[in-house]
């Protein structure tokens, strides 16, 4: 590598780029070319010396595009589906600037893509290569940053699955913290691969590799906002190939001791680096560094006293496996080495891409344990698990003829005979032939061996999976092989969901939502015991009418909304989009492929969150001849049979600090419209009251072919939507796991999400009345300081106002029913709330108690717990109570 810096003069970070090119992104410039509508180019563009402009109602598409000494201002919609060459060139995107998976990028000279925005435009851009053709990026050295995401620009960046070779600065963030952290991405010999300056925002690196760079991972916090500071830097690997002055992680800030917490640098791998990590700026307090691994650096770190630390692994072996191949990558985990059995600090299924990773040279999915960076596993790859086989004797791993030998020798024979004693007795004296243990081999015995003839001592394990003409309907069922947690679902190697195999068990895979040929759909369980095990990949052929429709899940409802898909020659297919009311706020009919540009207005005018994109197709001729009896009635049954549906939430652009509410539904029931409130889903109830008192709601869903309830997609709404003061969770519970109280036996109740979070629930009155609840237990308080899930939403004390917990199991946990269905506090509690709990709930600023807890059971009969009014009975009270209040 040629001879740098370690530390560039702090000005050298503003773009040398816009120095030389000020006047573009101004309304005033003059363009040369404006490309307006939809522009779908094949082959080879090239332009040279040009200012190019794209609206904001544009669509432009090049297979391969090269730019020397160009301006492109992007305010509409830019993608790049294979190649890009620039020279000297720069992108403004206030719009969308979208990667394809696989593309390949060339970068020389002052040349950067700079997301940006202003007061009502937000930027984004989305590069997302995969698990098996990443995106590459190749640069020259010129002291340039490349990718710039600027404080102005959207949370919605993406960037991900991507190679980067060479470069100044590959990536700088500005005062931005993404939804999505950058993962997956791997940077080779640059100078400052994640480079990030901010007051108050810094965006996640996760499960990356950092290969002979100078500073792989830069934050520097400035000002004294750093109380709201919150990030990790996790699951990375770093070697710095013995650069001289070379660091792995630069944390430039001030820490607040109170929000410590919020800040971690934890299951990384750091080799052949001047200094591990490095804090700076003097008086700080250290943020939580769990599971560092360190191996030959001139300085692990820079603090004297680093004995905070959780489980630091000072090294004196290498902990990568040497390959006996040299083409081989030379990363691999050694399984004998301390790194290779640190457990995580968070369930692998917050993560669960990474579940069809591998850290070892002999693959397995990542589970809950090791750490560093890990490849994709082999595309055919799957688990075998041992089981016992029944009749294999000499435990060579298949029932065959020497089996059936030791079976013959024991014929007949019976358990404590003299005269035809056993030959081969297991500790109990009986024959290890005699299966069902009824004391003689016998003719049932040889029946229960043949079903195990030529069987091996290993199954595979499989997704159950029923295939329809438009719809792949996947169950996720204990295949009895292993202790099962969870499965997490991959389509084409992309995680589509995540399922429990007993409360949560169906996702349905909607085939239209991609391109007609053939898939692969594969799963990886997640056991108890936190390893990791994958299914049996198995291919399916989608070959529908309607295909590939394509669109941002996650829109800016200030942009135009683009809807893309392909239609088989001879039919028709309609599309609409309907609000969270059903009602239709936009709708055409296509006969060809398409791509539908539509009004922001006409979808997003009336503030609402949730859209639903609605889709039909039938033959052509079948429309022409609907007008007439009997083909009505059968156009109308087709339009039914081939409809389908996929959700539309906008928490793009810029944040919202409406008052707002969260439901949270993974009950199909819980969503359901009826009639009335009497007969309406709880969950429908709830978003429908609190939008008719003017409350900002949003809805996410958990069942179905929905997905939309994980960890990211709740810090997206988060950091939408920072002003969240009502929550209602309808949810499974779940009662199998430890007990509440280990005298009264009562049942642990914990609400399953589709990423796997368990949040369990408990008041805290519990302990101020000198109750104990067990160790490892979690329990909401007003706060909610202790919930396993919420305190990693950035809810500080006082945000939630109301909070129902809907639970199948729920009130079991703090309430009783007699036969007569009255509802009662468990030990005395009932009486205990009624006498002291209004005094002690009473809230300066608010009618009621800042969390209710209430707890579906059956026949509409409710309990709200710590509450100023108890609510024991009743359909919906505490709604009425609550909500007329607001």
């Amino acid at each position: 590598m040629k001879e740098r810096v370690i530390f560039a003069p702090k000005h050298s970070f503003s773009l040398l780029v816009w120095g030389i090119f000020y006047f573009c992104g101004t309304a005033s410039a003059e363009y040369d070319l404006v490309l307006t509508g939809v522009n779908q180019f094949s082959g080879t563009v090239s332009y040279s010396n040009k200012l190019i402009y794209i609206p904001e109602d544009a669509f432009v598409q090049y297979e391969t595009l090269v730019l020397d000494n160009c301006i492109v201002d992007v305010d509409g919609f830019l993608e790049i589906k294979t190649f890009l060459d620039m020279h000297n060139s720069v992108f403004f995107v206030y719009g969308s600037f979208r990667v394809k998976q696989g593309a390949t990028i060339y970068k020389t000279g002052t040349s950067s893509i700079i997301i940006t925005g202003d007061s009502v435009r937000s930027g984004h851009i989305f590069m997302k290569g995969g698990l098996y053709d990443p995106i590459v990026i190749e640069s020259d050295y010129t002291s340039t940053e490349f990718i710039v995401i600027e404080e102005a620009s959207s949370a919605n960046s993406v960037l991900q699955f991507i190679d980067f070779f060479g470069g100044w600065c590959n990536i700088q963030i500005y005062n931005n913290r993404l939804n999505n952290a950058i993962t997956n991405c791997r940077f080779i010999e640059s100078d400052y691969p994640v480079y990030q300056e901010s007051y108050d925002k810094i965006t996640d690196v996760r499960f990356c590799f950092f290969f002979w760079n100078i500073i792989s991972v830069y934050a520097q916090v400035n000002g004294a906002a750093q109380e709201e500071i919150a990030f990790k830097f996790d699951n990375l690997t770093i070697d710095n190939n013995f650069e001289p002055s070379s660091y792995g992680v630069v944390l430039s800030c001030l820490q607040n001791p109170a929000y410590i917490d919020l800040v971690g640098i934890t299951n990384n791998i750091i080799t052949n680096s001047y200094c591990g990590w490095y804090i700076g700026d003097g008086g700080f307090y250290p943020p939580i560094m769990s599971n560092l691994a360190y191996y030959g650096n001139y300085f692990d770190c820079n603090l004297a006293d680093p004995n905070f630390q959780s489980n630091p692994m000072y090294l004196i072996e290498n902990p990568f496996e040497t390959p006996t191949d040299p083409n081989d990558w030379p990363y691999y985990v050694d399984p004998n080495s301390p790194v290779a059995t640190a457990e995580l600090r968070e369930s692998i299924l917050q993560s669960p891409q990474q579940m069809l990773t591998s850290i070892f040279s002999t693959p397995v999915p990542r589970g809950n344990f090791g750490i560093g960076y890990g490849v994709a596993l082999p595309q055919n790859y799957y688990s075998e698990i041992a089981v016992e086989m029944r009749g294999d004797f000499d435990g060579n791993g298949i029932v065959d003829l020497g089996d059936f030998r030791v079976l013959s020798k024991d014929w007949l024979t019976e358990e404590g005979s003299v005269e035809n004693p056993v030959n081969f007795p297991d500790p109990n004296g009986y024959s290890f032939a005699d299966f069902d243990l009824d004391g003689i081999v016998d003719v049932n015995d040889l029946n229960l061996f043949a079903k195990n003839w030529l069987c091996t001592g290993a199954r595979q394990i499989r997704l159950h999976v029923e295939d329809m003409p438009n719809r792949l309907v996947v169950t996720c069922k204990d295949p009895n092989l292993v202790d099962v947690d969870h499965f997490a679902i991959f389509l084409d190697e992309e995680h589509v969901a995540t399922r429990e195999p007993q409360d949560n068990t169906v996702f349905i895979i909607d085939k239209r939502n991609f391109k007609n040929g053939d898939h692969q759909l594969r799963a990886v369980v997640l056991g108890q015991d936190g390893n990791a095990y994958a299914t049996v990949p198995v291919t399916y052929s989608f070959n529908t009418p309607l295909s590939n429709i394509t669109y941002e899940k996650f829109p800016d409802p200030s942009k135009p909304f683009i809807i893309r898909g392909n239609v088989a020659e001879g039919n028709t297919a309609y599309l609409s989009i309907k609000d969270i009311d059903e009602q239709v706020q936009w709708s055409k009919d296509y006969t060809e492929d398409f791509v539908a540009i539509i009004d922001p207005n006409d979808i997003f005018g009336n503030n609402d969150v949730n859209l639903e994109l609605t889709y039909s197709c039938v033959p052509t001729l079948l429309v022409e001849l609907s007008q007439e009896s009997p083909f009505d009635e059968v156009f109308e049954e087709m339009i039914n049979a081939s409809s389908g549906s996929s959700s539309i939430l906008a928490l793009g652009g810029k944040p919202i600090n409406a008052v707002t509410g969260l439901v949270i539904c993974m009950l199909a029931d819980g969503a359901t419209q009826g009639a009335n409130y009497t007969d309406t889903g709880t969950a429908r109830f709830a978003w429908q009251t609190m939008k008719n008192k003017g409350i900002q709601v949003i809805a996410l869903k958990g069942y179905g072919e929905h997905n939309q309830v994980s960890y990211d997609i709740i810090h997206s709404v988060r950091r939408k939507f920072p002003n969240i003061r009502y929550l209602h969770i309808n949810a499974h519970g779940h009662y199998r796991a430890r007990k509440a109280w280990s005298l009264l036996r009562t049942p642990r109740t914990r609400v399953l999400f589709n990423d796997g979070i368990w949040v369990s629930h408990n008041s805290r009155r519990w302990l101020d009345r000198n109750r104990s609840v067990p160790e490892g237990y979690q329990y909401l308080s007003r706060s909610l300081e202790k919930a396993y899930t919420f305190d990693h939403f950035g809810f500080r004390p006082g945000d939630i106002r109301i909070l129902v917990l809907e639970s199948c199991y729920g009130l079991r946990n703090v309430a009783t029913m007699n036969a007569e269905l009255i509802v009662d506090y468990v030990d005395g509690a009932y009486d205990y709330e009624k006498s002291f709990n209004p005094p002690l709930n009473f809230h300066p600023h608010y009618y009621f108690t800042d969390v209710l807890f209430g707890f579906r059971t059956v026949e509409d009969h409710q309990v709200a717990v710590g509450s100023a009014s108890l609510v024991v009975k009743g359909l919906f009270t505490h709604y009425a109570k609550f909500f007329n209040m607001l």
